[in-house]
C-alpha cells in the first residue's frame, strides 16, 4: 500500500561497530528479510536470545543481572499484521531496552484489542481509555507508541484522527483533555443534517431502504448518548408502548471493564421514552425489512444494506445477521459522495465543511443532555462511563453545540415567518392597521414606534422582543439591533461558563452518596436561564436577518 509522505519512523540504524544511519522506515510486507536481518543484530548484541526467531511469536529479551523478559506477539489469527508488530518491534529495540519496549508493547496491544486495530468507529473508545489512565507516565505512553507505530504502519482505512489525537494531546493535561476529538463545525453538521432531510424527503416510501439505517442513527444517537455499536445492537423487540399511549425504546448499555482492556456489554437495559414520530419511524423500518424477508433479531437490517452494497464481501461475512460498524462507515461515505458532494454539489457551495463521523453524535446527545439539565451522575450512568471524568471532553464541545442550536432556531424561525401566514411581520403590521382603525397613537420612540397603549407600563428589556415595536429601518435601528445580539451574546459566554462550573465542581455526598436536591435545581435552574438567552439570541438575529432583507429590497415595513 501506499504510504504517505508524512509518515514514517525516524530511527538510527546500525551501519556497522561504529557507524549509524539516519532513516524514515515504514512497514513494507515485501521487506521482512530486512526486520529479520536486523533481529539477528539484536541477537549479536545480546539485546534478544539466541533461541528467538523472527517467525516465533514469543521472543526472549535479555535484562539487567541475567534475568530474561519475554516479548509476546499475541495476533495469531492475523499473520500479516503479526509480522509488522515484529517488525515494529525490531525498530523499537533499537532505540530502548526490551523491558522497556516490553511494557510499552503492552500498552499497544491494548489498543489494538480496545479500537479493533484503531478503526475509525472506535476512536471514543481510545479517548475513554485516555481519560481514565491518569498517571502521567502511562499517559505518555499511550501517546507515544500510538504514534510511534502509526507512524511506522500504515492501515487500509484512515487512522488520522488517532494519529492527530497522538501528536496534540498533552499528556499531564488531567481533567481537561481539550484535544481528544474534535466535532466537526456547527456549519458542517446543519449541511449534513440538511443534506440527509432533503434526501429523505425526496424519496418515495421504498426508496428511503437504502439510507434509512443512517437516518435512524442521526435521529438517534443525536438524543440518546450511544456508541455506533450500541445502536447497531438494537433488537427489533426495542419498542414498546402503555395504555396511556407512551412509546419507548430499550436499549443496552457499552462500558468499559475495570481493567479498562476491552469494551463490553453489560447486562444493564434501558427503557427510555421517545416521541410518537420517532416510534413511528422505528415501527415502519421494522416493517419493511420485514417484507423483504430478514428475520434476524437486530433492528438495524444486514439483508436490507446489502441489497444496495456495491461490494461482493457479504459472502465473507462471517455474521450475517448484525451489520458491522465498518458497513455504517461504508453507507455514511456513499451518502457524502452520491448526496452530499454529487447531488447537492455542497463541497462547492462550501468548500470547507467537515465529515460528520458516527462517534460524533455521541458527543452531541451528551451535550444536548448536559444542556437539558442532567447532572453528570445520570450522563456517566446512561452513557456507560466508568469514571464521571470521561465527560470531560464533552465540556469543550458545549460553545460549537450550541452554535449550532442558535443557527437552527434561526432558520427555523426565518422559515416559519415565510410559511406562516400569520408571520412576525404580519402580526406587527396587523397591530399597527389595528392602533391606526382605532386612532390610537402611534409613539415614536428610540429606533422606531411603539403600538402599545399601555407604554412604558408593560415594557421589557429590549423592544426588539416586544411585538408592539416596529422598527423604522434606520441605521440606528440596526446598530441598536447588533450590539443587543452582541450583548446577548457575551452574557451567553458568561452564563456557559457558571452552568459549566455547577457541572464539574459539584460531587456527590461522601458519604451517602446521595445527590444534594439543591444541585440539581441549581443545575435545571441554570440550564433554563441558558436555553432562555439562546432563544432570546436566535430570535434576535432571525429579525436582524429580515431586517437587513427589508432594507435591502427598499421597503419601509409600512403597507
Amino acid at each position: 500500500m501506499a504510504q504517505p509522505s508524512n509518515r514514517g519512523l525516524k530511527v538510527d540504524l546500525k551501519m556497522d561497530k561504529y557507524s549509524v544511519k539516519k532513516a524514515t522506515v515504514f512497514f513494507e510486507e515485501h521487506k521482512l528479510e530486512f526486520y529479520e536481518r536486523e533481529l539477528e543484530k539484536l541477537k549479536e548484541s545480546g539485546e534478544i536470545k539466541n533461541i528467538s526467531q523472527f517467525n516465533d511469536n514469543q521472543w526472549i529479551a535479555a535484562r539487567e543481572f541475567n534475568y530474561t523478559t519475554t516479548i509476546e506477539f499475541p495476533f495469531e489469527f492475523k499473520h500479516d499484521f503479526n509480522n509488522a508488530l515484529k517488525a515494529f518491534a525490531v525498530i523499537r529495540l533499537m532505540h530502548i531496552e526490551p523491558y522497556t519496549f516490553r511494557a510499552e508493547l503492552k500498552v499497544l496491544i491494548d489498543i489494538l484489542k480496545i479500537t479493533n486495530f484503531f478503526s475509525p468507529e472506535k476512536f471514543d473508545y481510545l479517548e475513554e481509555y485516555f481519560i481514565l489512565k491518569e498517571e502521567f507516565h502511562v499517559r505518555s505512553k499511550i501517546l507515544s507508541v500510538t504514534a510511534y507505530f502509526l507512524d511506522f504502519y500504515d492501515f487500509p482505512y484512515d487512522t488520522s484522527e488517532y494519529l492527530r489525537f497522538a501528536k496534540t494531546t498533552t499528556p499531564s493535561n488531567r481533567h481537561s483533555v481539550n484535544k481528544v476529538r474534535k466535532l466537526p463545525d456547527y456549519k458542517s453538521i446543519l449541511l449534513f443534517d440538511l443534506a440527509l432531510n432533503e434526501e429523505w424527503n425526496s424519496r418515495t416510501y421504498e426508496d428511503r431502504l437504502e439510507y434509512y439505517p443512517l437516518y435512524l442513527w442521526w435521529n438517534i444517537t443525536r438524543i440518546i448518548p450511544m456508541r455506533p455499536r450500541q445502536f447497531l445492537i438494537l433488537k427489533k423487540d426495542c419498542l414498546s408502548t402503555t395504555d396511556k399511549n407512551e412509546y419507548f425504546i430499550t436499549i443496552q448499555r457499552t462500558k468499559l471493564t475495570k481493567d479498562q482492556e476491552e469494551l463490553i456489554d453489560d447486562d444493564k437495559f434501558y427503557s427510555l421514552r421517545i416521541n410518537k414520530q420517532l416510534y413511528d419511524l422505528l415501527y415502519s423500518y421494522i416493517s419493511i425489512t420485514e417484507q423483504i424477508g430478514d428475520k434476524s433479531e437486530y433492528l438495524i437490517s444486514y439483508k436490507a444494506y446489502n441489497l444496495f452494497s456495491k461490494s461482493d464481501r457479504a459472502k465473507y461475512k462471517s455474521n450475517q445477521e448484525m451489520m458491522e460498524p465498518g458497513q455504517m462507515y461504508v453507507l455514511l461515505n456513499r451518502f457524502y459522495q452520491e448526496v452530499f458532494i454529487g447531488k447537492f454539489q455542497f463541497d462547492k457551495s462550501h468548500s470547507d465543511y467537515q465529515f460528520v463521523r458516527l462517534g460524533d453524535t455521541r458527543h452531541l446527545a451528551f451535550c444536548n443532555m448536559m444542556i437539558q439539565g442532567y447532572n453528570k451522575y445520570t450522563m456517566a450512568e446512561m452513557g456507560g462511563h466508568f469514571s464521571i471524568q470521561s465527560q470531560n471532553p464533552y465540556y469543550s464541545h458545549l460553545p460549537s453545540f450550541l452554535e449550532s442550536a442558535v443557527y437552527s432556531m434561526k432558520h427555523a424561525l426565518l422559515l416559519n415567518r415565510i410559511q406562516n401566514p400569520a408571520s412576525y411581520f404580519e402580526v406587527i403590521q396587523g397591530r399597527l392597521k389595528n392602533a391606526l382603525t382605532e386612532r390610537e397613537p402611534l409613539r415614536r420612540i428610540s429606533n422606531g414606534t411603539c403600538s402599545d397603549e399601555f407604554f412604558p407600563n408593560n415594557c421589557i428589556d429590549v423592544c426588539f422582543n416586544c411585538l408592539h415595536f416596529q422598527s423604522d429601518y434606520s441605521e440606528s435601528a440596526l446598530n441598536a439591533l447588533k450590539e443587543e445580539v452582541q450583548r446577548l451574546q457575551e452574557s451567553i459566554v458568561e452564563e456557559i461558563e457558571i452552568f459549566l462550573e455547577i457541572h464539574k465542581l459539584f460531587k456527590r455526598d461522601p458519604v451517602t452518596e446521595i445527590i444534594p436536591p439543591s444541585y440539581n435545581e441549581k443545575l435545571l435552574s441554570q440550564s433554563a436561564v441558558l436555553r432562555g438567552k439562546l432563544t432570546q439570541r436566535a430570535d434576535l438575529e432571525a429579525k436582524l436577518h429580515t431586517l437587513l432583507n427589508e432594507k435591502r429590497l427598499g421597503k419601509n415595513g409600512e403597507e
